[in-house]
């Protein structure tokens, strides 16, 4: 009786240690891995249709006040031609220029804010497509320093921006 009992302690030291040993062996991860990809922000903004839109809209309104900036210009030479004195002359300068940084100023307004609202709206999407495509981290240029080619999703984030738009 005794050796039966020595016996079946014996098989539970074994199975005991065996299971402790057993569970301190590194077993593989049944944790997910994560799915990292890149966008460039800077070409998705570049090709985004609301950005080109507003940089047609810009074009437009620079060529405007260039116009009217020359149309100035025009005036001031016809002012010289004519005779006109110094000062007359070095005031319609001064009004050019005055005109000139009320129009750059103007610009950078308008579009300057406008800028800094498609950046943010590319930069909700790409959270949106991040979800979407089931990335679990999307890198740009400022979160990576290196990034295999492979790993680069631009053009499916681009074609994921303008998605439905019908343009102007």
């Amino acid at each position: 009786m005794k050796r039966r009992y020595l016996l079946i302690v014996g098989v539970i030291v074994v199975l005991l240690l065996g299971s402790f040993l057993g569970s301190q062996q590194e077993q593989p991860s049944t944790e997910r891995q994560p799915k990292i990809a890149y966008v460039s922000i800077q070409k998705a903004v570049e090709s985004y249709a609301e950005w080109k839109k507003l940089n047609e809209r810009y074009m437009k309104d620079y060529q405007f006040y260039q116009q009217k900036l020359s149309e100035l210009e025009d005036e001031w030479k016809k002012l010289k031609e004519s005779g006109a004195s110094s000062d007359v002359l070095r005031q319609k300068e001064q009004e050019i220029l005055a005109k000139k940084q009320q129009y750059e100023q103007t610009l950078q307004q308008e579009y300057g804010q406008k800028s800094q609202e498609v950046i943010k709206a590319v930069a909700g999407k790409a959270a949106d497509f991040a979800r979407t495509m089931g990335y679990d981290i999307l890198l740009n240029e400022q979160g990576a320093l290196y990034v295999d080619p492979a790993f680069d999703v631009t053009d499916a984030f681009i074609a994921y921006l303008n998605q439905g738009y019908e343009g102007p």
